[in-house]
């Protein structure tokens, strides 16, 4: 914002991006790279992660939430998400579903009050 434009600017909150993987998952972190190359299914299976042989389920929120649009601007970038993500309503819907899934990934959204 100018510092001309006669407004102010206090952030009130941090927003972030946290890539969730099931609890047995041996995958501990995927590069930007990485995880452009999961979401948009080109990598369809965890051993091209030096995980085990198995399928990747994809998470992802519902288009227009918060958390997609941000990964997509900011992950995917002009990449798009892969046709085969199964799509859910909420943060807690996508938690409940990494523990429910094998060998899933998912995006999830959260956020740092600062004031």
């Amino acid at each position: 914002m100018p510092a001309d434009s006669g407004f102010w600017f206090n952030p009130v909150a941090w927003d972030g991006l946290v890539v969730v993987v099931g609890v047995d998952n041996p995958v501990e972190s995927l590069s930007r790279a990485e995880s452009q190359a999961v979401f948009n299914g080109r990598i369809p299976n965890w051993s091209s992660l030096a995980g085990s042989d198995q399928p990747i389920t994809l998470l992802s929120r519902e288009r227009g939430s918060g958390a997609r649009t941000l990964f997509e601007q900011r992950v995917l970038a002009e990449q798009r998400l892969s046709i085969n993500a199964l799509l859910l309503s909420g943060n807690t819907a996508l938690l409940e579903a990494v523990a429910a899934t094998p060998e899933p990934v998912g995006v999830r959204c959260w956020g740092l009050w600062t004031g």
